[in-house]
């Protein structure tokens, strides 16, 4: 882990290794104070992407600058700015990655994308997801982003199109009590897993 930077627990390595994309997700911890933080993330996260076509996500990036996040990345991106303290998502993509579409929220909480790789015209939606931490907050957040993904799929991506679909960042649980060794498993936090698997597994996400 770099210093204030967090990379996100999710799958063992070899459990997407018959992607055609290389993805890399961080909780960042605010990057609008420094600029200097911020150039030290996007070195970062090049080092991260071992291919042009990588997809980098960011969580609790805060609120950046635009333009000057132009300024030192150089291919596509889209950023979902939370507040100048909080929430805040951003997906970074690489040199043969294209953003055929993207959908977000206004709380800085999700971004949704359609991306094409060029080099092979493969195609990705791809969801990038920083959960509030309340475990009841976010059982209502994710029941509505899954139905915003849904809406997204069907007004953007084409039934004859061939696609991957993966759903990472910073879902602030568990999906079951074993994750949970050195604290309790609560019944809100419970239900809210009980609501995230049942809704990956029925689309079959990674």
């Amino acid at each position: 882990m770099a210093q204030g930077i967090e990379r996100n627990p999710g799958p063992k390595s070899g459990s997407t290794q018959n992607s055609l994309f290389n993805i890399s997700s961080f909780n960042v911890r605010g990057l609008s104070s420094s600029k200097t933080k911020l150039r030290g993330v996007i070195k970062h996260c090049r080092d991260s992407i071992s291919k042009n076509s990588g997809v980098v996500l960011l969580q609790e990036i805060h609120k950046v600058d635009f333009n000057y996040l132009k300024l030192i990345w150089d291919s596509e991106f889209v950023v979902n700015n939370g507040s100048p303290a909080s929430r805040g998502v951003a997906i970074l993509c690489g040199k043969n990655l294209e953003i055929i579409a993207s959908q977000q929220d206004t709380d800085g909480r999700f971004i949704i994308c359609l991306i094409k790789n060029i080099s092979d015209n493969s195609h990705l939606v791809i969801g990038n997801v920083y959960a509030p931490n309340d475990f009841n907050l976010a059982t209502n957040f994710f029941q509505k982003f899954y139905l915003e993904l849904d809406a997204f799929i069907a007004n953007n991506v084409d039934n004859q199109l061939t696609y991957e679909m993966i759903i990472a960042g910073d879902f602030n649980h568990v999906s079951n009590q074993e994750g949970r060794k050195n604290s309790s498993f609560s019944e809100a936090e419970r239900r809210l897993s009980v609501l995230t698997n049942y809704e990956s597994e029925s689309r079959d996400l990674v």
